[in-house]
């Protein structure tokens, strides 16, 4: 996950405990970090593969649009799913995103119930894609 807000990192692998999706969470703060993430390098030599990536779009250096737009053009990552999970519920973000070749698009929600259905609905994404 790719996501600035500690709290936000924290709840999703909560909520994907709680599921009980079988999922390795990691989660990086930024842009940089998540690209160091990928290419294993300064300090993330040991990092797995992610199956999926979950990108928030307000993020500080590089913003989710990039980063997503960044793994879906290099043939490294590629075909790695990406998911959007952002505040942002404008109808240009959402379209523009799946248009750069993200899998699904959703709105950060506001209660447990919902986080656990959008969790709900990445896992059976994975088990999908699988």
């Amino acid at each position: 996950m790719i996501d600035d807000n500690p709290a936000d990192c924290r709840l999703v692998k909560e909520m994907f405990a709680e599921s009980e999706a079988q999922v390795d969470f990691h989660s990086v703060g930024d842009g940089p970090k998540a690209f160091d993430f990928l290419s294993k390098s300064r300090g993330y030599a040991n990092a797995p593969t992610p199956n999926l990536v979950v990108v928030d779009l307000n993020l500080p250096i590089l913003g989710g649009k990039k980063i997503l737009n960044l793994i879906k053009t290099d043939p490294r990552w590629k075909s790695i799913p990406v998911v959007v999970l952002s505040s942002s519920s404008l109808q240009e973000d959402i379209d523009e995103c799946l248009e750069l070749g993200a899998e699904r698009y959703f709105t950060k929600p506001a209660t447990v119930e919902d986080y656990l259905r959008v969790i709900s609905e990445i896992d059976q994404l994975l088990k999908q894609l699988g």
